[in-house]
């Protein structure tokens, strides 16, 4: 009996050192796997967050370029704009300086302007508004005006001087009712040929 039992025993224990052999290779072959498995993902993950860092950086690189070139342009504009502004003050001044002079080739200016305004307006009773210097010299050139436009346009044309205006030169001429107005002020014309010459100054400027 000692000996069946001892034989128990002994296949018992030979079984358990096998069976823990088994789970401790086992064990070892999946340490392993886990440790490569491991390995493989920290490699993967590196991989893909220096992609990422990489592609991040690309962008942001090139958001800083576009930023620098649209502050560039925008700083170009403004340059522009203001040299385009410049030019027409520029401009401004100049005819202020003429009109005070009141040189001969401003008188006829504003007299073509007044010719022109009515012209525009087609005749009719008519004031005409102007600065206080500019009244002075008109007052006398009214009647003259007056035949040479009436007989241009083949209708009677009557003028009167109206209220004084604040204006560097040139006239207003309004309908003595006021329901027709043809600004042609020195500062109306320029404010109105600023669009139209913008285009050609900043190409004078620039080209």
């Amino acid at each position: 009996m000692a000996a069946g039992v001892k034989k128990i025993v002994s296949t018992i224990l030979s079984e358990a050192e096998s069976r823990a052999e088994e789970i401790i290779k086992d064990a070892e072959k999946k340490k392993d796997k886990i440790i490569k498995e491991g390995k493989e993902k920290a490699k993967k993950v590196k991989e893909e967050t220096l992609r990422r860092l990489k592609k991040e950086g690309k962008m942001k690189y090139r958001q800083i370029i576009s930023n620098a070139k649209i502050k560039a342009r925008r700083s170009e504009l403004k340059t522009r704009e203001k040299l385009i502004e410049k030019s027409f003050k520029i401009a401004e001044n100049k005819l202020k300086e003429m009109a005070s002079k009141h040189s001969e080739k401003y008188k006829q200016a504003l007299i073509n302007l007044i010719e022109r305004s009515i012209t525009e307006i087609g005749g009719g009773e008519l004031q005409l508004h102007l600065n206080s210097r500019d009244t002075e010299f008109i007052k006398d050139q009214i009647e003259d005006i007056s035949n040479k436009v009436s007989e241009k346009i083949g209708k009677n044309v009557k003028l009167e001087l109206g209220e004084e205006i604040n204006t560097i030169g040139g006239v207003i001429v309004r309908t003595k009712d006021g329901s027709i107005e043809v600004n042609n002020t020195l500062e109306a014309r320029l404010s109105r040929l600023k669009k139209v010459l913008r285009p050609e100054v900043a190409d004078i400027l620039f080209k």
